[in-house]
């Protein structure tokens, strides 16, 4: 999956990319699951909501439609169907299988929510937002305990958050405290510095994708 987004925005050689992407983007589409889930190591819900943000960055393909269309919305179904909305905060079937699952799927839905508008997804989006920004207040109040505190793994959670957080500004979900929310993660992430988690990369990428242009 990184290697798939180097390949789609991280190369300036525009016939590696143009070789190489759609190679790639059919590899992933071919190692769908039945359900529309993508496996790794058993962390299906993170997976399957990395290749959707992967298809996401293209940019030059419309949502849902052309080659990739039905494996695009197979898969963010399978992100869907492990929603549950019922309680105060939402929560997925499966994001106790790493520490950024919530994250990586929250900002999958906000962004799918931003490009199509699509009145089905508003509830759920806004429920991420809220949760994303109650994690933010977590991690912060987690910070004050140094002992307690594990930089790597909030760092991990954060990456995402700020980009979850600045999507549902552009997506015009509106919650009070989310710029504040956004300036807070933002700045905590700053003291978190750097991980060697192999999402950082995707993350540095996917930041300048969405955010930077």
């Amino acid at each position: 999956q990184i290697l798939l987004y180097r390949r789609i925005r991280g190369l300036d050689d525009s016939t590696v990319r143009s070789a190489m992407v759609p190679e790639l983007l059919r590899g992933l589409k071919d190692s769908q699951s039945k359900n529309g889930s993508f496996h790794s190591n058993g962390n299906e819900l993170t997976s399957t909501a990395l290749v959707v943000l992967a298809f996401l960055a293209r940019g030059d393909m419309t949502w849902h439609t052309g080659e990739f269309g039905a494996t695009c919305k197979k898969a963010f179904d399978y992100i869907v169907s492990c929603a549950d909305t019922s309680g105060v905060t939402i929560r997925f079937k499966g994001e106790e299988q790493s520490p950024q699952a919530f994250f990586v799927t929250a900002d999958a839905i906000v962004t799918e929510y931003g490009l199509t508008r699509a009145s089905g997804l508003r509830e759920i989006a806004e429920k991420c937002v809220a949760r994303t920004m109650r994690e933010v207040a977590d991690i912060e109040a987690a910070l004050v305990i140094e002992a307690k505190f594990d930089k790597p793994v909030a760092a991990a959670k954060l990456r995402w958050a700020v980009m979850t957080l600045h999507n549902a500004k552009v997506a015009g979900i509106a919650h009070d405290g989310l710029d504040s929310s956004l300036m807070d993660a933002k700045r905590i992430l700053d003291t978190c510095g750097e991980s060697d988690n192999g999402y950082y990369d995707v993350w540095k990428l996917y930041r300048r994708v969405w955010v930077e242009g």
